[in-house]
C-alpha cells in the first residue's frame, strides 16, 4: 500500500539471464545457469574481497580513540556473559520481531516462537554453552545473499542489483540477548559512551543531540 501512496514502481527480477564483459572486453549474453551462477557469484565477491590500503597517517591520527580507556573499570562487564536465565529467555522469545526473513537454515523468528517449550530449553541450554566457551557454531558464519534491486531497469547488469545478507535468526537471537545486556550496561555506565552518544540505547534517542545544533 506504502508503495501505490508513493507511487513507487515496483520491480520483480529473475536472474535466468545476465549480460557480462567478457575477456575481449565486450558484453556477452549468459543463458546457462551453471555460467549465471559463477559469474553471479564472482561478481559479488568481487565486491566484499576490496583490499584496504594502509593509511599510516590515518592510522596515526585514531590511534589514541582506540587506546583502552584506563578509566573504565573491566567489572563492569562481569554479567555480559552470564547464563540466561528463564525470565530473560522467555521475555527475549516472546518479543522476537514478526515476518523476519530466515537464513540458510529457514529457521524464522516465528518458527522459534512456536517451537514446544522442550525445544526452547533445549535452545536456552545450547546458548549458555556457547556464552561459556566463547565459541559460535562455523554453519552460523554463512548466509544467504539476497539481491535487492537499485532503482530504474537493470538491463540484466548485476550492477544494477544491491545485495543484503541474510543470516541464521538462531544467531541473531544470540546476539539480541548480547546486545540487550551491553545497551544495560551502558545505559548505567554512562560515561562508557560520553553523554552525545543516545542513539541505540534504551529511552534515549539523537532529538535531544540534535537541538544543540539548530
Amino acid at each position: 500500500m506504502l508503495n501505490s501512496i508513493l507511487e513507487r514502481e515496483q520491480h520483480h527480477i529473475d536472474i535466468n539471464r545476465i549480460i557480462v564483459k567478457n575477456a575481449s572486453n565486450e558484453k556477452e549474453l549468459l543463458l546457462e545457469e551453471t555460467d549465471i551462477l559463477r559469474e553471479t557469484a564472482k561478481h559479488f565477491k568481487k565486491i566484499t574481497d576490496n583490499i584496504v590500503e594502509k593509511d599510516e597517517e590515518l592510522e596515526n591520527y585514531w590511534a589514541e580513540e582506540y587506546k583502552p580507556r584506563e578509566d573504565i573499570n573491566d567489572e563492569i562487564y562481569e554479567d555480559l556473559l552470564n547464563p540466561i536465565n528463564t525470565e530473560e529467555w522467555i521475555t527475549m522469545i516472546k518479543n522476537l520481531p514478526k515476518n523476519k526473513a530466515a537464513g540458510p537454515s529457514k529457521i524464522t523468528y516465528d518458527v522459534i516462537q512456536r517451537c514446544s517449550g522442550k525445544f526452547l530449553d533445549i535452545l536456552q541450554k545450547f546458548y549458555n554453552i556457547l556464552l561459556k566457551i566463547g565459541l559460535l557454531p562455523k554453519i552460523w558464519s554463512k548466509g544467504v545473499i539476497y539481491l535487492i534491486p537499485k532503482p530504474g531497469e537493470w538491463n540484466l547488469d548485476l550492477n544494477k542489483m544491491r545485495p543484503i545478507t541474510l543470516l541464521e535468526c538462531p544467531r541473531k537471537l544470540l546476539m539480541k540477548i548480547l546486545t540487550s545486556r551491553l545497551s544495560n550496561i551502558l545505559s548505567i555506565y554512562k560515561t562508557v559512551l560520553g553523554d552525545n552518544n543516545h542513539a541505540a540505547l534504551p529511552s534515549k534517542s539523537t532529538i535531544g543531540t540534535n537541538t544543540h545544533f539548530k
